[in-house]
């Protein structure tokens, strides 16, 4: 039912872990994760866009856990 998106969501509990084993490299900021059904962006076109991502407002289609964890550890990297 939700496309893809069970694997993401379990892979963003491993990465919660990978980031308290390096904090040395990221920063520990609160992840939170809503898994909704449908956020209504699929509508636009026929094609296959799920699972969809939204990360900081910035809309991620046929999002992969590699593509996912990427960007999540981009947006908590230490300067």
């Amino acid at each position: 039912m939700l496309l893809g998106s069970v694997g993401i969501i379990d892979q963003i509990e491993y990465l919660d872990e990978f980031i308290i084993k390096n904090s040395d490299l990221y920063s520990e900021g609160p992840i939170e994760v809503e898994a909704v059904k449908c956020l209504g962006l699929c509508k636009e076109t026929d094609e296959q866009r799920s699972p969809i991502v939204i990360i900081d407002d910035e809309i991620i289609y046929s999002a992969t856990n590699q593509e996912v964890m990427e960007k999540i550890l981009s947006k908590l990297k230490k300067d």
